[in-house]
């Protein structure tokens, strides 16, 4: 299975994706979180819609639930 990095992602989460798998960062640093699709052309229409997106990547599930944990983590200390 070959993974690859986008050059036109701007999310912070993202990590790699590989034929019809987003991953992306984890809740923990030992972990990530992936978005598993049917198809190569799904990935890559979800992959265009929000990770590539400078306006859109913020609207995307598992960016708001890791920037929430980002921002509890900051206000914790942790």
């Amino acid at each position: 299975m070959s993974r690859y990095v986008s050059k036109y992602v701007v999310c912070p989460f993202y990590r790699r994706n590989d034929i019809n798998r987003i991953c992306c960062e984890g809740v923990t640093e030992a972990c990530t979180v992936n978005v598993v699709f049917e198809c190569k052309s799904a990935m890559l229409d979800y992959e265009r819609c929000f990770c590539d997106s400078m306006e859109r990547h913020k609207e995307c599930l598992l960016y708001q639930m890791l920037l929430k944990k980002w921002e509890e983590e900051q206000q914790t200390g942790s």
